[in-house]
């Protein structure tokens, strides 16, 4: 059975069985007849002819036809229940089908890239696709498999060119003769599927662009060696540090170091108040911005007492010390921090810095009026 686009204008019908040999008007081929009285969102092709095909509803359209016309000639009930079947079969072999199929040598000697696209991805990332590349000679040809996003894997190769199908960007055929012509054909990775419209016969690079020295293949953290652990191993490297090292230097393994105050290595001063409570004091620093440089040790004795109310303390008044003056100098902010005797009383409170010895602190009960 054959098909064959005519100019059928003046015949009135779209699709003709004449002796075994389908005549189709040819006014299909065109983008104004394929989306005569369909709506379709798809925009008229470019000069370029380099568009992708997405209008599969003019291509069912015509099988629907011709399907007809074979149940109008033995209208069976048998052949008009395969028609259903039928054209929904071609529906998703269509919506199936690789488009936009491209044959290309990249910058290596005796490489093809091909490449295709597909108009329902989403659909189709976990179907097989089948990649077969014939020489001119077709004396060995080289196949390979792209299951989508789920998995990759390799079909045949009867030529042993090593390649993989790494990614929906396509699949690379190496250690081709740079002297012949190569042509793909890509389908569904089953018996019945349609295979894409297939490029050009093209040929590989007879020279690579660049040559990869050993200089340029400097091991770092993105193309390191891969090297497979076990885990019933300990010298394996699931046991290492993952910390990177550097060559350069190495780390200490030790323990940690002792926390030390701000103010350590540097001798406290000690004196004694005339209640004979010990005070401890450290030497004034003073930071110029760059280093800490301790200056002369300066000596105090303690002066008036600080009551809470008299300094602004932030709402952090710090109630385990008493503060109190510089006797010398009175009017500057010295502050000398005096250890408070006895922080908590015998009912494990704090008592007041107002209160007389043994006299408690009453709490008044707030006065509720009840409307009525």
């Amino acid at each position: 059975m054959k098909f064959e686009f005519v100019e059928g204008s003046n015949l009135g019908v779209d699709v003709a069985l004449v002796e075994s040999v389908w005549k189709i008007y040819c006014w299909w081929l065109t983008f104004d007849g394929a989306n005569y009285d369909t709506y379709c969102e798809e925009d008229a092709p470019t000069e370029a002819g380099n568009d992708v095909f997405n209008c599969d509803h003019a291509i069912l359209q015509l099988w629907d036809l011709v399907l007809s016309q074979i149940v109008a000639t033995d209208g069976t009930h048998a052949k008009a229940m395969k028609k259903s079947r039928m054209n929904s079969l071609a529906s998703v072999r269509l919506s199936q089908m690789p488009r936009n199929i491209v044959c290309a040598p990249t910058s290596r000697r005796g490489e093809l890239l091909v490449t295709w696209e597909s108009i329902e991805p989403l659909k189709n990332n976990s179907k097989p696709v089948k990649v077969t590349l014939h020489s001119s000679s077709c004396m060995g040809d080289l196949s390979h498999s792209w299951d989508g996003l789920a998995h990759s894997r390799l079909i045949m190769n009867y030529e042993a060119h090593t390649s993989h199908v790494g990614s929906t960007a396509g699949v690379t055929f190496t250690e081709l003769d740079p002297d012949m012509m190569y042509y793909t054909k890509v389908p569904r990775d089953f018996d019945g599927a349609f295979f894409g419209v297939e490029p050009p016969a093209i040929q590989p690079a007879t020279e690579s662009v660049y040559v990869e020295s050993l200089e340029d293949q400097i091991m770092n953290d993105l193309n390191r060696q891969v090297t497979i652990d076990s885990a019933d191993d300990v010298s394996d490297s699931l046991y290492r540090d993952p910390t990177p090292m550097d060559s350069s230097y190495s780390r200490l393994i030790g323990s940690s170091p002792t926390p030390r105050n701000c103010m350590s290595g540097i001798d406290e001063i000690e004196d004694i108040d005339e209640e004979g409570s010990v005070i401890r004091r450290w030497p004034i620093a003073n930071v110029d911005g760059t280093h800490l440089n301790p200056s002369h040790r300066q000596e105090n004795l303690v002066g008036g007492k600080i009551e809470h109310g008299e300094l602004d303390w932030c709402g952090s008044f710090p109630g385990s010390h008493q503060f109190h003056r510089a006797r010398d100098h009175p009017d500057d902010d010295v502050l000398i921090a005096k250890p408070k005797l006895k922080v908590i009383n015998n009912n494990g409170k704090r008592p007041a810095s107002n209160m007389a010895p043994g006299e408690s602190l009453r709490r008044t009960e707030p006065r509720v009026e009840h409307i009525k």
